[in-house]
């Protein structure tokens, strides 16, 4: 769902401007990397009872959040500019998804 969406959906006054929506892009994409950063702690830490807490996650959102992020970055909004940005989201990935195994 894109940001103008939510906001009719939230049946905001006022329409929405470029700024705001490049900002929820932005934090669209760092809540994403953070989650991910804290699933891979999760699933790769010796206590089981943290491995629990991402079995307990709904697991076709959490699938369909990490599938979005890989095939369809720039539509989930990751504008990966450069080879280092590049590099820096699929080392992110990949350790993903090896912590999923």
């Amino acid at each position: 769902m894109e940001f103008e969406e939510m906001c009719l959906g939230l049946k905001l006054a006022s329409p929405v401007v470029p700024a705001e929506n490049s900002k929820f892009v932005k934090v669209k994409c760092t809540t994403n990397v953070r989650l991910f950063d804290f699933l891979i702690a999760l699933l790769t830490s010796k206590d089981a009872a943290l491995v629990e807490i991402v079995a307990s996650i709904d697991q076709n959102k959490l699938v369909i959040n990490l599938m979005k992020s890989v095939l369809e970055s720039s539509k989930v909004g990751f504008h990966l500019r450069t080879k280092k940005e590049t590099e820096m989201f699929q080392r992110c990935y990949r350790e993903m998804f090896a912590a999923l195994r």
